[in-house]
């Protein structure tokens, strides 16, 4: 059951460094279920750790929820290339168990390296930070990348009815060349298609911003602007 309290955060907007103010606000994640979460994700909701939210900014519209009908899509040239490029790439996919523990050291170090070397977060409390992903709603899944049998790349999503809802992704940062988050994507979208999935969300995109434009790049897409999801094929 979807809780019918919220709240209201407001924050110094985390994408823009130009004096943007941001409004969030947060439902208790509680008993949902994936039926319900269905539902939130329709309304351009996403999670951290126990809580759902959405974006609810006065003077600002630049996150723009947004979504792929995986029986839709096909890859095009560059990700093809993005394919081949990874062949050597073992894809594990992991559900969990109530006690299992979902943090390892070794998805600490990987995260801690990602964030520093690709985002400059320096200061940040990783282990909060990882926790806010892993943990919080029960059907959270993993995708785990392998080279060699070294651990490259984690992508957190979380199940809903009809769709999986692409939380995040980190990487081994000396491996950018890859493009393992392109890829990780395709493979959230061969998920999909195995699990009877509709829809993958992938959280905002924001036009202005390079490292969160690539999300249009999965055509067709869909936007859900002024309250109705829009479709877009270029």
């Amino acid at each position: 059951m979807i809780s019918d309290k919220e709240y209201v955060e407001v924050f110094p907007c985390v994408y823009f460094s130009d004096g943007r103010v941001a409004k969030n606000v947060f439902i208790p994640v509680g008993t949902t279920t994936k039926k319900e979460f269905s539902e939130l994700l329709a309304k351009g909701y996403r999670r951290t750790g126990p809580f759902f939210y959405r974006n609810q900014c006065e003077n600002c519209s630049a996150c723009i929820p947004i979504r792929i009908d995986v029986e839709s899509f096909k890859p095009g040239k560059s990700q093809r290339r993005t394919i081949s490029k990874n062949k050597d790439v073992l894809v594990v996919h992991k559900i969990y168990e109530k006690a299992e523990p979902r943090i390892t050291t070794k998805k600490l170090s990987l995260y801690q390296r990602y964030v520093t070397l690709r985002h400059n977060q320096k200061d940040i409390e990783h282990i909060i930070a990882l926790n806010s992903l892993h943990y919080g709603f029960y059907a959270t899944r993993e995708i785990d990348f392998f080279i060699d049998k070294r651990l490259v790349g984690v992508s957190v999503i979380d199940e809903a009815e009809d769709a999986f809802s692409s939380n995040y992704f980190y990487y081994e940062p000396s491996l950018y060349k890859r493009r393992l988050g392109i890829f990780s994507i395709l493979e959230e979208i061969k998920y999909c298609i195995e699990e009877k999935k509709k829809w993958l969300y992938l959280g905002f995109w924001i036009k202005e911003l390079s490292k969160m434009a690539y999300k249009a790049e999965f055509k067709p897409y869909e936007c859900y602007i002024n309250g109705e999801w829009v479709r877009f094929f270029e």
